[in-house]
């Protein structure tokens, strides 16, 4: 207000500031900072001090709106009502096809989390939409939504992962918590468009609190002489390979603490 600079356009790509002077140094500042902020393009705009004052009244009687939390509670009685329910992906499906949007968010990630999967995928196909969790490797066809369910999980996820929903058409990637009573779990998102519609890949990633040690690691013999013998020369190359899940980054991570 001390810069007489009111926004009245704002939207996932777009910024638009009314100004009563945009000539002044400050408010040229203050847009590039909230175009950083919000990856979006912006504009100045002059407008009259009568408009200015105006403007301000009319904020004076538009309804706060929640902010939106980019992490996700899943209580305990969340994920026991999953354990209770989810005896295997049959009993899944009943669940997808019961609840809302929302819910299905948490069913989908409690009953990863539960199965032990390390991704999630929904993938977008001609007449429905297909959940499959990948578990040791292997990916497992968990149930279907209907495509109308399909698009507000869709849009909810982006929400959650800061991602823009007005983009469908090119990938995304980004990411969200989810808080148990177990710790919190990373949840890396990315977003692949297709032929009929946009398909997610959601991995799971528990924040261990424990580190394993190189000793730890149980490399034994000649294996383990050689690869401590590796990664005491100053110059080469390591290469770990393996199925999801099988601990290369766990791997790498305590070579690189040793």
């Amino acid at each position: 207000k001390e810069l007489e600079v009111v926004c009245f356009f704002f939207s996932q790509d777009e910024v638009r500031l009314g100004a009563i002077d945009p000539s002044k140094t400050e408010v040229q500042e203050l847009l590039h900072q909230i175009q950083e902020r919000n990856h979006a393009n912006g504009a100045l705009y002059t407008i009259s001090k009568q408009s200015f004052s105006k403007v301000f009244e009319l904020y004076k009687k538009v309804p706060v709106i929640a902010v939106i939390t980019k992490n996700v509670e899943i209580s305990e009685e969340d994920l026991e009502k999953v354990q209770a329910d989810v005896n295997d992906f049959a009993s899944l499906q009943k669940l997808f096809d019961s609840e809302k949007a929302t819910d299905i968010v948490t069913f989908i990630m409690g009953a990863g989390l539960k199965l032990g999967s390390s991704d999630v995928h929904v993938e977008a196909e001609e007449e429905k939409v297909v959940i499959r969790f990948r578990m040791d490797g292997i990916l497992h066809d968990a149930g279907t939504i209907s495509k109308e369910m399909y698009k507000k999980l869709i849009s909810r996820i982006k929400l959650l992962s800061s991602l823009k929903i007005n983009i469908t058409d090119q990938p995304q990637d980004g990411r969200f918590t989810i808080k148990t009573k177990n710790g919190a779990v990373d949840i890396r998102v990315s977003t692949i468009p297709t032929v009929y519609g946009e398909s997610l890949v959601m991995r799971l990633l528990p924040q261990s609190k424990e580190k394993l040690m190189f000793e730890d690691l149980g490399l034994r013999g000649s294996a383990y002489k050689r690869l401590k013998a590796e990664i005491e020369r100053p110059n080469g190359m390591i290469i770990t390979t393996g199925p999801t899940g099988s601990g290369k980054t766990t791997t790498l991570y305590s070579i690189m603490q040793y």
